[in-house]
C-alpha cells in the first residue's frame, strides 16, 4: 500500500505540472497566433506553416501526460480505499481506461500522422484526423474520451474518496469535472460551442488543475501516516 501512496503522489503531481504546461501553452498560442475557423484542408496547412507549431504539439503531448497520470492516480485510488468503497473505484477506473485508449491513439496521431502529413504537404486523408476540423473523426473520438468517459470516470471516483476535510474537497471536486464534462459533451453533440468551451476549457481545466493539486496533499499526506 505505501508504494501506492508514493505512486498516487508522484502522479498526482506530474498530472498537476501537465495541466499547468497545458494551459500556459493555450495561452501562449491565444496571444501569438491569429484565430480562423476552419475552411479546408489548404488553408489549414497553410496557417500552420506560418505559425510556430511548438506550443501546440506540446500542449498535445501533456494532454497524453495527464491521461496517463490519470489513469495511474485512480489505480493507486483502488488500493488505498475501504472494501466497500473499491467497487466505486473500479468502476471509475474502468471508463479511464477506455478514456486514455481514445485520447491516447488520438494524440498520438497528431504528434505523429497528422504532423508529418503538415511537414510533407503530403494531405491524402488528413483532413479527418486533425482535430481543428470541427467535422473531424478525431474531434468527436477526442471529445467522447474527455466528456462522456472522463465525466463518468470523475462521477464514480468522487464515490471512492474517504475521510474529511480535504477528502470532501477532492469529492466535490471530481463531481464537479464529472458535470463539466458530460455537459460538455452535451454542447458538443448539439453544437453548442460556446458551452463546450466554458465547460471544457475554464470548468473541465480549472476544477482537474485545483484536484490533482489537492490529490497530491492527500496522498502525501497519507506518505507521512505511513513514515
Amino acid at each position: 500500500m505505501k508504494n501506492s501512496i508514493k505512486i498516487g503522489f508522484g502522479a498526482s503531481i506530474v498530472a498537476a505540472l501537465a495541466l499547468l504546461m497545458f494551459s500556459a501553452c493555450f495561452f501562449i498560442i491565444l496571444t501569438t497566433q491569429k484565430f480562423s475557423t476552419w475552411t479546408d484542408i489548404q488553408d489549414y496547412i497553410d496557417l500552420a506553416v506560418k505559425n510556430n507549431q511548438t506550443s501546440k504539439y506540446i500542449a498535445q503531448f501533456c494532454a497524453l501526460v495527464f491521461g496517463i497520470s490519470y489513469q495511474i492516480i485512480l489505480y493507486c485510488i483502488v488500493d488505498n480505499v475501504s472494501p466497500e468503497k473499491k467497487i466505486f473505484a473500479k468502476i471509475s477506473t474502468s471508463f479511464s481506461t477506455v478514456f486514455l485508449t481514445l485520447i491516447g491513439i488520438n494524440y498520438f496521431l497528431q504528434l505523429t500522422y497528422v504532423r508529418f502529413g503538415i511537414e510533407s504537404s503530403n494531405t491524402s486523408g488528413l483532413e479527418q484526423w486533425i482535430m481543428f476540423n470541427p467535422n473531424s473523426v478525431s474531434l468527436s473520438i477526442a471529445m467522447l474520451g474527455w466528456t462522456v468517459l472522463f465525466g463518468l470516470s470523475s462521477l464514480f471516483a468522487s464515490r471512492a474518496i474517504e475521510g474529511m476535510r480535504l477528502a470532501k474537497t477532492i469529492r466535490i471536486l471530481f463531481l464537479l469535472n464529472g458535470f463539466f464534462c458530460l455537459l460538455g459533451g452535451f454542447g458538443f453533440v448539439f453544437q453548442f460551442v460556446m458551452l463546450v468551451n466554458f465547460t471544457m476549457n475554464i470548468g473541465m481545466g480549472g476544477t482537474m488543475t485545483a484536484l490533482t493539486i489537492c490529490l497530491s496533499i492527500y496522498f502525501g499526506r497519507k506518505l507521512q501516516i505511513k513514515d
